[in-house]
């Protein structure tokens, strides 16, 4: 998260407009939030969720608003810590502080893009250290959540039996017409004439595809040869995208078409596949009290926000939902 609000300060976008100091964002309990404040929570909910920050309008207004939501939430924490037993690294702002000004040449320089945002020095680092604060919060209030118990792992378990299941497997036979990588056009024509003859003649024979296919296999270059072959069993996704596909897609005794890969062309055969099957609780005993323990501080973390908002008086502008 810290490089790309980095990327946002050192970047900023064409023709961004400066910030009206008289024209907050936010009121929370009195404390005003600034448009740039909002504009690097903006930064990090575009990067996090699009690809290349391209996003339509719509969605940037949706992440706007989520933005928002953070940026008063963290505001409303900095205000609780004081008054609460809060242990916030005192080095925490400083170091994200150097971490921006070390991407400038020269102090005239990041003072430069202070200025052309319309951002002090002291508000920019506030904001820095109201991060570390927040952070600091959201870590002490976790801290209380219990640990799972025995009874509530069992019963999670049982609950989300379906997360927890082996998937379905498949024993594969792959005969590879390699094809080198400064292979002519007309050489790919012809490997791919092979494997199709090879089809052919695996189809109308009651041997296996590897019986079939053995002088091929041996005539592969070492590197390969252990590879492809009996490649025993394999789950969904583990093959590159075209010979999972053909594989996933095939019935159990059958010969594919050729598959194509970077490395020529596959001929394929299901030996034979193992069902999804359940696994035992003990094998999954410590991700499933993990899984549980994230939950519950998911819950313990929402809950407190909420508490924080209820209580507080919050004005927002552009997002009615907000708060």
């Amino acid at each position: 998260m810290k490089v790309i609000l980095i990327a946002w300060f050192v970047c900023a976008a064409a023709g961004a407009a400066r910030a009206d100091a008289s024209d907050p964002v936010a009121v929370v309990n009195g404390a005003r939030l600034e448009s740039w404040e909002l504009d690097r929570e903006l930064a990090v909910r575009i990067s996090v969720g699009s690809y290349h920050r391209e996003v339509s309008a719509e969605r940037r207004a949706e992440l706007r608003c989520e933005a928002l939501d953070i940026l008063v939430l963290k505001e409303l924490k900095r205000q609780w810590a004081p008054a609460n037993p809060v242990e916030v690294d005192p080095s925490a702002a400083e170091a994200a502080w150097r971490e921006v000004r070390q991407r400038f040449k020269s102090d005239e320089q990041y003072r430069a893009a202070l200025a052309t945002k319309g951002i002090a020095e002291d508000a920019f680092r506030s904001a820095l250290a109201r991060d570390a604060v927040a952070e600091a919060v959201d870590r002490a209030v976790v801290a209380g959540v219990e640990p799972a118990t025995a009874t509530e792992v069992e019963v999670f378990f049982i609950l989300h039996g379906d997360d927890y299941m082996t998937p379905e497997a498949r024993h594969v036979a792959d005969i590879l017409f390699y094809v080198p990588p400064s292979a002519t056009r007309e050489e790919w024509q012809e490997a791919e004439q092979r494997a199709r003859e090879l089809v052919s003649a695996a189809r109308s024979s009651k041997a296996s595809l590897l019986v079939i296919g053995k002088t091929v296999l041996e005539a592969l270059p070492p590197r390969f040869r252990d590879q492809v072959g009996d490649i025993g069993f394999v789950h969904r996704g583990s093959l590159q995208p075209a010979v999972d596909a053909a594989v996933f897609s095939a019935q159990v005794g059958e010969v594919t078409d050729p598959v194509s890969s970077i490395f020529g062309y596959h001929v394929l055969q299901v030996i034979s596949t193992r069902p999804s099957q359940p696994v035992e609780l003990a094998v999954v005993w410590d991700a499933v009290e993990e899984r549980i323990i994230r939950e519950k501080r998911q819950r313990r973390l929402e809950e407190f926000d909420r508490e924080l908002s209820d209580r507080a008086t919050i004005e927002v502008r552009g997002c009615i939902d907000s708060f």
